[in-house]
């Protein structure tokens, strides 16, 4: 499912219960932290090199193994790992997120879906 969190950013969601929240709004922790809240420009979009997210499961935020809820300054590619992972997990997966092991499980999985193809 995809839903608007308008003007800051989006979420989107998976069968597993899963879902990520992409915000890079004014005071969300990417690109545009130190713009303000609501936007004063007339333009549709707003952009960002950088996002914070948050994983949630079943509409709860997910813990991060640093403590956390949210990860900050996450570029689009790993944005999209980040969304491929989630989408993969079992809906009974119940450990904090680890984001270096995400990222190099995520390398791992790619690999074999690459390797199943040739």
């Amino acid at each position: 499912m995809f839903s608007v969190s308008s003007p800051h950013g989006f979420h989107i969601g998976f069968e597993n219960g899963f879902s990520l929240s992409v915000q890079f709004g004014g005071g969300n922790y990417g690109s545009n932290y130190d713009e303000d809240v609501l936007p004063k420009t007339k333009e549709p979009f707003r952009k960002a090199e950088k996002a914070e997210i948050a994983v949630l499961k079943n509409g709860n935020l997910y813990d991060w193994e640093h403590g956390d809820t949210v990860e900050g300054h996450v570029s689009t590619q790993n944005v999209a790992k980040i969304l491929f992972y989630i989408s993969n997990l079992s809906e009974d997966f119940n450990q904090k997120l680890d984001w270096n092991k995400m990222l190099s499980s995520m390398i791992f999985q790619v690999e074999e879906l690459i390797l199943k193809e040739i």
